[in-house]
């Protein structure tokens, strides 16, 4: 699961007890970038990200994503990334995977 960077503190853990029903919105990757924690060797993997529909409920913004889809996009930049999203029990949209 993934949630737009700026959620923070508690609220991941509790939109995350219970889930609405899936849906799934086309985006545009506007940029993919990595970054490394300090002290470690490990890669983070980003997405910034933006949907195709404006009225869609998951919004614009910098993603966190798994290795296999940043290279899957990387291969092709220009496709649309379909995200599957739900909407979290205090009402964010909670990103569950990146197609």
């Amino acid at each position: 699961m993934a949630w737009p960077v700026w959620t923070t503190a508690i609220l991941p853990s509790v939109n995350g007890v219970m889930f609405g029903p899936e849906a799934a919105s086309a985006m545009h990757i506007v940029k993919l970038t990595t970054s490394r924690p300090k002290k470690s060797n490990r890669l983070y993997y980003w997405a910034t990200l933006r949907p195709i529909d404006p009225r869609a409920p998951i919004g614009a913004g910098r993603y966190v994503v798994d290795k296999a889809a940043y290279e899957r996009w990387q291969l092709a930049p220009t496709r649309p990334a379909q995200v599957v999203h739900v909407e979290g029990l205090l009402g964010a949209r909670i990103a569950l995977a990146f197609r």
